[in-house]
């Protein structure tokens, strides 16, 4: 469709791909690779990859607007969406996530440069995508951040570096 690098698409492909490629790579599922080196080792206990038979304490409930009302949302099987939308969490654990990226020791310094560094222009002329991070101005403010959104469900991230401040 474009030459790479020339243009932003956004898809949850993508992350599917991703996830069957650290599956190849590593010899684990991608469950197995995530909880075993991610999750556990950087003490991110209440996040893991959902699945619709986990019964989750303290889990919150989706709801969406169904004919002028709010209407508990129905469960989707992120199995089939293993890459993407499939890891739930808590703000604890995101804060403590974002330091786990913010600083050298999980990642190497030069990941972590490439991680927040920019190869692509988006639509909004004021934004530009690293890998799986959206870097912008606010204000002349530098801001990082990704969000989702699930059915009945959104969340955001901002990271503003400079300031030392994350916005969940």
């Amino acid at each position: 469709r474009f030459t790479p690098k020339e243009k932003y698409e956004y898809s949850n492909s993508g992350y599917n791909v991703l996830a069957a490629i650290v599956e190849k790579v590593s010899g684990y599922s991608f469950g197995n690779f995530m909880e075993n080196k991610v999750f556990g080792i950087n003490s991110l206990e209440n996040t893991g990859l959902y699945h619709q038979s986990l019964i989750i304490s303290k889990m919150a409930t989706g709801y969406i607007m169904a004919n002028g009302k709010n209407s508990k949302a129905c469960c989707i099987d992120s199995a089939n969406l293993f890459g993407a939308s499939s890891i739930y969490s808590s703000v604890g654990d995101l804060l403590k996530w974002s330091s786990v990226i913010s600083e050298e020791g999980f990642f190497r310094k030069e990941t972590l440069q490439k991680l927040f560094s920019p190869y692509s222009k988006m639509p909004d002329v004021s934004q530009q995508y690293a890998y799986g991070w959206v870097i912008e101005k606010i204000e002349n403010h530098t801001a990082i951040w990704h969000n989702g959104l699930d059915n009945g469900f959104a969340s955001a991230m901002y990271q503003f570096p400079n300031e030392k401040t994350v916005i969940i």
